[in-house]
């Protein structure tokens, strides 16, 4: 089994408490997760380990290891109020990651070298969406017309075909993956929306016929 140590911090810009992984590169404005199915984000669909989360390379690529775990199942929300379609969901990401693309933030994650691969067809769709996402957020915003970025959108169908390959060698063409994320989201759910306080420690454990997620109790010792 695999464990993962979860702990309680603050996100500065909503201003409420909810769960890190302790092995993500601690940054000084936190994002933390408030629902179980970011924690699963983090472990299953970011494929270059914990500690290279943060860069819009990586992020790119989780698109694509979203789109096996998850997006080609039709799994990427589970409510009732969920309009969008997976492709929809994930050409938001795009359009997010474009706009601080814009604002001068550098990949910062080498560009994989990829071959055609049979969902080019919906990797286009989804970054044609994002683009057209992109200008109506740009402009907007700032009533200016929104600079071109040629190599941010050449980048992204290279990174999404190289997250959903090494999301497949990882775990294979079948529901595995989407299954396992699901539990895990389930089991940290519970913990991510009602965290006590700052610090609180959390330990979550996993393989592929059973998870669990528990608060880490310190012993206390008095005289």
């Amino acid at each position: 089994m695999i464990y993962r140590t979860m702990t309680a911090k603050e996100d500065y810009s909503l201003g409420e408490l909810g769960l890190m992984l302790d092995d993500v590169h601690q940054m000084d404005y936190p994002s933390v997760a408030m629902e179980g199915r970011l924690i699963a984000h983090d472990i299953l669909e970011h494929q270059n380990g914990l500690h290279n989360i943060g860069s819009i390379g990586d992020e790119l690529e989780a698109v694509g290891a979203v789109w096996h775990v998850r997006g080609r199942w039709g799994d990427i929300i589970r409510d009732n109020v969920n309009i969008n379609s997976s492709e929809q969901h994930l050409a938001s990401d795009i359009c997010n990651m474009a706009m601080i693309f814009a604002g001068g933030v550098g990949l910062h994650f080498p560009v994989p070298r990829t071959y055609s691969h049979s969902d080019d067809e919906t990797f286009e769709h989804i970054m044609e969406l994002g683009r057209m996402s992109y200008r109506s957020e740009m402009e907007s915003q700032t009533g200016e017309p929104v600079p071109p970025i040629p190599e941010y959108f050449d980048a992204c169908l290279h990174y999404m075909r190289s997250g959903y390959n090494k999301s497949n060698r990882r775990f294979g063409s079948g529901f595995r993956s989407n299954n396992l994320f699901w539990e895990i989201a389930e089991a940290v759910d519970p913990y991510a929306k009602h965290v006590e306080f700052e610090g609180q420690r959390f330990r979550l454990g996993y393989d592929n016929n059973r998870v669990l997620c528990y608060e880490i109790i310190e012993d206390e010792y008095y005289l």
